[in-house]
Formats: structure tokens, sequence, C-alpha cells
């Protein structure tokens, strides 16, 4: 799996959740929702870069490289979670129920954060079975 920052109209979304969908969605093979997920008014901006689309150069670091502040590692452990949420919500599309599977709506925000919190006491459990030892 990898991710594909996206650079546009120099704001800093800093849209983790919109990485993750972008992940999901290419795993998944569903390139073409995609673009429901970016919106009428383009993409959501993930990068920093000029309104003529070039990259600012204040953000490349010392070694040449675009700034990027979120790992991969998220999506990752949340892809397990996503997988089914994104397959149901494509479901409940396909019945007529009038759901957005992009990404970025309640069921996904709320399946990242029950994730991440289980996730933190597996971490918790486990500091605690290693501090016992």
């Amino acid at each position: 799996m990898t991710t594909f920052p996206r650079v546009d109209n120099g704001i800093v979304g800093g849209r983790m959740i919109l990485r993750v969908a972008s992940v999901l969605l290419v795993a998944l093979g569903s390139i073409g929702l995609a673009a429901g997920a970016l919106g009428a008014d383009g993409p959501a901006p993930v990068l920093v870069g000029h309104i003529n689309g070039e990259i600012n150069p204040i953000f490349y670091t010392s070694t040449g490289h675009l700034d990027n502040h979120f790992s991969v590692g998220p999506s990752i452990l949340w892809a397990p979670f996503l997988a089914p949420v994104h397959a149901a919500m494509l479901t409940l599309r396909r019945l007529g129920v009038n759901v957005k599977p992009d990404g970025l709506s309640r069921p996904y925000v709320v399946t990242m954060a029950l994730a991440t919190a289980l996730y933190g006491f597996l971490g918790l459990c486990f500091s605690y079975r290693l501090a016992r030892v």
C-alpha cells in the first residue's frame, strides 16, 4: 500500500483521513470513487504549494525532499478496520441508501477513532505485561 500526496492551492490541509481513504480506495481497486472523495471543488490539499500549482521552496527539507508530517503507519493499522466499513458503505450505496463512501464521513471517522483506542489499549496491556516481567 502507498499514499500519494497532493499539492495544491498553498493550503496545509493535513487531512490524514483523506490519505487513509486514498490508501483504502487503492487497496480495494475502487479508484473511480476517488473523485467523489475529492469533492466538486477539486482535491483536498494534503501538502503545500503555490496557487499556480508549483511547490513552495520553503516546504523542502534540507535533503531536498518534500516535508511530510504524516507517516503511513496509521493507514496500515486502520486498513483492516476500514475495509469492512468501506465494503458496507458501498453495499448501502448500491441498495439506494444516501451514504458517501468517501473516507470522510462519520462511519470512517468513528472506525478510525475506535481502532486507535483499541491499539492504545493493547499498547497499555503490552506495557503492563512487560513491566511485570
